[in-house]
């Protein structure tokens, strides 16, 4: 058994939480940096993202080791080899509450946003509803009519990486953006927005529907993560048979994020 398959097999353990972490391994993007008897810490590259599940505390601390230094010194050398990659400020996914206010001193992160899982395990491909408009991919050019319309406050920049990686797609209607959704650094689908003058028009279905198949077709397991209190958004993921989770991810980001 590989190193991947054995934290495959940890966090499958409850495989809707854990979503997020399996696929960034099943999709070749996590550097696994320690699994414990029911613990797992990777890292994301690209995402600049740290992930942890240990449900029990002394796992943690045992996993949080890769991160501390000893001696004095703030970061162990692995961590500080990871944080110098990237001139991005490190963003940290806790799978569980009871070490998040440690992890927040740690690595300067102040800000916490909790999350639900959302992730479809049907396999089949959704039907494509018929809606107000043709579905296109987004390039550079949308790039500061999404900026403009997106509701949650992310820089320019990540948008424009985002839009750069092909992972947005619109629905157009005469020509004109109705509405948009793409997927995060880290996998998740998201980023879905709808025109008010194109809402209740079916728009937000025909692209939850395109954007799951697009993913089935890649081979990955579609998943997203639910800020927690947007209901609208939930409501939409169940209607698109995709299962919630009943426990909560938190991320936790800077002050700038």
């Amino acid at each position: 058994m590989t190193i991947e398959d054995r934290a495959i097999e940890i966090l499958s353990e409850d495989k809707l939480l854990h979503i997020d972490m399996i696929e960034a391994i099943r999709r070749g993007e996590a550097r696994l940096l320690d699994i414990q008897a029911g613990g797992v810490l990777l890292y994301h590259a690209s995402a600049a993202t740290w992930m942890m599940s240990a449900p029990d505390p002394s796992v943690a601390d045992s996993l949080l080791g890769c991160i501390c230094g000893n001696e004095g010194q703030a970061f162990s050398a692995q961590a500080r080899q990871i944080l110098s990659e990237t001139d991005e400020p490190p963003l940290f996914v806790a799978h569980q509450t009871h070490y998040i206010a440690r992890i927040q001193t740690l690595l300067g992160l102040p800000r916490s946003m909790p999350c639900l899982q959302s992730a479809y395990f049907a396999g089949t491909p959704l039907p494509e509803p018929k809606g107000p408009g043709e579905i296109r991919q987004l390039d550079l050019s949308s790039l500061a009519e999404v900026h403009r319309h997106y509701s949650h406050p992310v820089g320019l920049d990540y948008l424009r990486e985002r839009l750069e990686a092909g992972v947005f797609h619109g629905v157009f209607v005469d020509g004109r953006l109705a509405g948009f959704a793409g997927v995060h650094a880290e996998g998740s689908l998201g980023m879905l927005e709808v025109l008010p003058e194109f809402r209740r028009q079916g728009v937000a279905m025909q692209l939850q529907a395109y954007m799951t198949n697009w993913h089935l077709s890649l081979g990955y397991t579609p998943f997203a993560q639910v800020k927690v209190g947007n209901l609208a958004s939930l409501a939409l993921q169940r209607k698109s048979g995709y299962a919630i989770s009943d426990r909560t991810v938190t991320w936790l980001m800077d002050a700038s994020s």
